[in-house]
């Protein structure tokens, strides 16, 4: 069962609960619990990681984005 089959899925400072629940489907539910200030750390790089891979491929496609999450 993943966390969010479970109800696992809550709120951590600076993630929904939605956002909880993947990562938690991720690293799994008691490691995600165990250290939730890790996770949302964690969260927020992925996030800020993604962004620059984001502009980076437009940059090389010639796409101008529009800011976070287009």
């Amino acid at each position: 069962m993943t966390a969010n089959e479970t109800g696992c899925a809550r709120t951590v400072r600076g993630l929904t609960p939605e956002q909880f629940g993947a990562v938690a489907d991720l690293v799994g539910d008691d490691l995600a619990q165990v250290d939730e200030p890790a996770v949302a750390l964690a969260f927020g790089d992925f996030r800020a990681g993604m962004d620059e891979l984001r502009e980076a491929f437009a940059a090389v496609n010639g796409i101008e984005t529009g800011g976070d999450n287009d």
